[in-house]
């Protein structure tokens, strides 16, 4: 028997669905809405669909602007892909890995830790990149088991009590810097790796325990770019992602299509500055010029700035939820006439640790020709194309305040250091950016309660619903299953 909210009311035509917002998650519910023989019209305020899983040319290319591949835990996306008949575009990184850039060496990334923690402290590559003495350190966390306790709560708390500050510092703080744009004192365990401290209290090794979780435990949920991880983030070893040959950003053009085809609507440029509820209970979307579109149901799926404005009209308590601010991204892309790359002197990118920050300002780097085959084919003999990311949490964007000129000098710069490559300015035949506002890490403190205000204010209003990664967290494999559950609570609503 299928249940409806409070309010909802029994329909003759279809139900009239506005969606706000047109990145993944908008026009995933939009898509969900359509097969549920919604009349549905997604409005985009900017000029563009696909918000960070967005495209741009450079150099006769088209790339991703943003996210450039999916985490594959759960199926989400895969599942979607294949309705959409992309299933045969699927590829796979190389699987050579990243590395580390760390203030005194550049090494490849230790193979198969869980968010950088080595399950063997004394292995070779744990010991290239730390040390000998700093190794002996970590492998006391396996060698005397430790108090059944799950204390501290914090990733970078639990990692120096039981392994070391070095281990924290080569090999996680990068990690978190580098995926979840945010320090690792600041990420909450459970958020992030939820499985691992109650691995913790069974095993009584932080190295045991990260073994259990990476083998079968509970997968580890990614927070703010890209990506799975975000922009602008080199695979690490292990880590299951997958991509699509042209692109990521061709999973958006096809979900539009879609929505289209299924006799959706799709206005761009178009920017709801309010909602309103109607005496006959349907709602009321104020729109930038002062006229007005009217819904059965609305989907607020932007970024959380522009959503929490439209959700406060409609419950004001949540202006005193004190929502941080999230962090800037910058990516900066180079296509490069480098047959000196050739042979990915650097795998498919690198993590830079934060000592070694004084001399290269990226936070990471993804060798994006080196990573995806089906790009090298496309760029052709000798050319590479390099993204590097720039903005971490609480330390600011060097990248911000830099014009066009200025950030490409810088990234070619940063490039020459990561990739231990004489790298000319002759040798860019292309570069492009993309700014980009992270969402706040889920597993930032205190954000589980801010986000679960969020959604039981939207709960109480029938007919309303709200997505995209600032509740879900970042990367498609969260987004999508997010937006298709919010899609199906307003077709019973």
């Amino acid at each position: 028997m299928t249940t409806a909210r409070p309010g909802a009311r029994r329909r003759s035509t279809p139900q009239r669905v506005v969606v706000i917002g047109g990145g993944a998650a908008g026009l995933v519910a939009a898509r969900t809405c359509t097969v549920a023989d919604c009349e549905v019209t997604v409005l985009e305020a900017g000029p563009t669909l696909g918000g960070s899983v967005a495209r741009q040319e450079i150099a006769d290319l088209v790339l991703d602007a943003g996210a450039e591949s999916f985490a594959t835990r759960g199926g989400a996306v895969a599942g979607l892909i294949d309705e959409l008949g992309l299933g045969a575009h699927v590829v796979w990184p190389n699987a050579a890995g990243a590395w580390l850039h760390l203030s005194d060496r550049t090494v490849p990334m230790p193979k198969g830790g869980l968010l950088g923690i080595p399950p063997r402290p004394l292995a070779r590559d744990v010991v290239a990149a730390i040390g000998l003495r700093a190794a002996w350190r970590a492998q006391r966390d396996r060698l005397f088991r430790m108090p059944r306790t799950a204390d501290p709560a914090t990733l970078g708390a639990l990692v120096r009590e039981r392994m070391g500050q070095a281990v924290l510092d080569r090999l996680v703080s990068p990690v978190a810097t580098g995926v979840y744009s945010s320090s690792a004192d600041d990420l909450a365990v459970d958020a992030i790796a939820p499985g691992l401290r109650a691995a913790l209290v069974r095993t009584r090794s932080l190295a045991r325990a990260a073994h259990e979780v990476r083998s079968g435990g509970a997968p580890t949920r990614p927070a703010a770019a890209g990506s799975h991880q975000t922009a602008g983030t080199p695979t690490t070893p292990g880590s299951a992602a997958g991509g699509l040959r042209g692109g990521m950003h061709t999973l958006i053009e096809a979900l539009a299509d879609d929505v289209l085809a299924r006799g959706g609507g799709i206005l761009i440029g178009t920017t709801a500055d309010a909602l309103a509820r109607a005496d006959d209970g349907t709602w009321v979307i104020h729109l930038a010029g002062d006229s007005t579109m009217t819904a059965d149901a609305v989907v607020v799926a932007t970024p959380d700035a522009s959503a929490l404005r439209l959700l406060t009209s409609i419950a004001p308590a949540l202006a005193d939820l004190d929502w941080p601010a999230p962090t800037r991204v910058e990516l900066a892309t180079l296509v490069l006439d480098a047959p000196e790359l050739d042979a990915a002197p650097r795998g498919t990118g690198l993590l830079v640790a934060e000592d070694a920050h004084d001399r290269v300002a990226a936070k990471a780097l993804t060798h994006a020709t080196a990573k995806w085959a089906w790009l090298a084919e496309a760029a052709g003999a000798g050319r590479h194309v390099v993204r590097l990311s720039y903005g971490r949490a609480g330390a600011g964007n060097p990248a911000e305040d830099l014009d066009a000129a200025a950030l490409r000098a810088l990234a070619l710069r940063d490039a020459t250091a990561l990739l231990g490559t004489p790298l000319r300015d002759e040798q860019v035949i292309g570069f492009g950016r993309a700014a980009w506002a992270n969402a706040v890490p889920l597993a930032a403190r205190g954000q589980a309660d801010r986000i679960r205000a969020v959604r039981e204010a939207v709960a109480a209003a029938p007919g309303l619903e709200a997505t995209g990664a600032w509740l879900a967290g970042t990367g498609l494999a969260s987004v999508i299953p997010d937006a298709r559950a919010a899609a199906s609570r307003i077709q019973r609503s």
